[in-house]
């Protein structure tokens, strides 16, 4: 098995529910996570949202990505929708590293 499919397949839990989201949109812990900024201070557009485990979380984090920690796993916010996970340059980045 690839180490992308592993990761994927050990980290990567499923979309976001809406309802999870709806509850997230007014806690501001939850905003102060889940929005970045570019270069020129403006915000960055989050299209997808994933719920993966601690030590993904932890890694998108680390790589500067919009993470918001929640009890036992961490809400990922994806800038991309256009590429499969198993194409996404961040989740490649951090399987070839392990």
């Amino acid at each position: 098995m690839k180490k992308i499919d592993k990761l994927i397949n050990e980290h990567v839990f499923c979309h976001v529910p809406q309802i999870l989201l709806d509850s997230l949109e007014n806690s501001q812990s939850w905003l102060d996570d889940i929005t970045i900024y570019d270069e020129d201070d403006e915000p960055i557009e989050i299209l997808e949202y994933w719920l993966v485990s601690d030590s993904l979380g932890i890694d998108l984090h680390l790589k500067g990505e919009a993470t918001h920690q929640l009890d036992t796993c961490f809400v990922w916010g994806r800038k991309s929708t256009s590429l499969a996970l198993e194409f996404d340059p961040i989740l490649n980045q951090i399987a070839s590293s392990k």
